[in-house]
């Protein structure tokens, strides 16, 4: 695979990754459970190493590291929702876990749909393929939440 091909591929991971960051940092303080906050956060800054390991890659391959910092249109307008919803539904863990979840499971969409389409280099599959494993364990960690904060708020 060209360096290009591989660089296009790695900057839309970063922009998915980016806009999982903002969206954990807004569920973070759209919600108001502590320990539902505490968790986004962190999730927030597991995305933010995967933007690090991500913009390396970018670097390595010969591409810019600053390409994408900010996310994806369509991601921040789901954020906007996101924050529309806590405010109108006064914080509910249920609702806000939904989104998360929903935007998890389109996060592994993309990587899955990489791993399967794309012949990467050895480096950057192996990268991918860790990241999409840690997608996939938090999208698991908010289907139980989900389940479990729905029962608590009826």
């Amino acid at each position: 695979m060209k360096n290009d091909n591989v660089i296009d591929v790695l900057d839309d991971l970063l922009t998915r990754v980016t806009d999982s960051v903002n969206g954990y940092t807004e569920a973070g303080n759209g919600v108001r459970y502590v320990q539902l906050r505490k968790l986004f956060f962190e999730y927030a800054e597991l995305r933010e190493k995967m933007q690090k390991e991500l913009q390396d890659l970018i670097v390595k391959y010969g591409g810019d590291r600053e390409k994408n910092p900010s996310g994806s249109f369509l991601a921040g307008a789901h954020r906007v929702w996101l924050e529309f919803q806590a405010q109108i539904n006064e914080h509910e863990a249920d609702d806000v876990l939904e989104e998360v979840t929903r935007g998890e499971e389109r996060a592994l969409e993309d990587y899955d749909k990489i791993l399967k389409d794309y012949n990467l280099p050895a480096d950057v599959h192996a990268v991918i393929e860790k990241q999409r494993n840690q997608i996939d364990a938090a999208l698991k960690q908010m289907l139980k939440l989900e389940a479990q904060y729905d029962v608590i708020e009826d």
